[in-house]
């Protein structure tokens, strides 16, 4: 199976507080990938796509730079655990 390539475009992360005081730790990562589909009368797109992931935590994408290739590999709670760089 041929996995999606995406163009790596940033991440967020850091923690938040709850409303009872709890801190909570959040990672984001934003990719950009060329709209794919099958248009029809009722279906037309053109372009690329933005999409946000939550990640298991910054070290997933370390060796990772703004604009490069990748493909992303999800853990159980479909959170990303590992972005590839494509060769």
């Amino acid at each position: 199976m041929d996995e999606k390539v995406y163009q790596f475009s940033g991440y967020m992360y850091g923690s938040f507080q709850t409303d009872n005081g709890e801190k909570v730790p959040y990672c984001n990562i934003f990719v950009v990938s060329p709209i794919e589909g099958q248009e029809n009368d009722e279906y037309h797109f053109g372009g690329h796509r933005a999409e946000k992931f939550k990640a298991t935590g910054p070290d997933v994408f370390k060796d990772i730079k703004v604009g490069d290739k990748v493909e992303l590999y999800f853990n159980s709670r479909n959170r990303v655990c590992l972005v590839a760089p494509v060769k």
